[in-house]
């Protein structure tokens, strides 16, 4: 019983060192995460520039799925087979 008070005063102690803690903990592998999804987005971006090159296109994302879109002229995309 001795142990567990010396934890439970320690823990009241260092309580908000620990949230701190933790708090920058999540933030940083939250925003480590955050630009790998990013980086991962910009290089389909750019595939998707490359395979419909010369014309323009548009790399459409909703949720987990994307696709590459060419323009064939002013009013009309098709969309590219990768």
């Amino acid at each position: 019983m001795k142990h567990l008070k010396s934890i439970w005063e320690w823990t009241k102690t260092n309580a908000p060192m620990l949230f701190l803690f933790i708090f920058l903990s999540i933030y940083v592998y939250a925003s480590a995460n955050a630009l790998q999804i990013d980086s991962n987005n910009r290089k389909d971006v750019i595939a998707c520039e490359t395979l419909c090159f010369p014309q323009q296109s548009e790399y459409i994302t909703k949720g987990e799925s994307s696709s590459c879109w060419c323009y064939l002229d002013n009013n009309t995309i098709k969309r590219s087979q990768q």
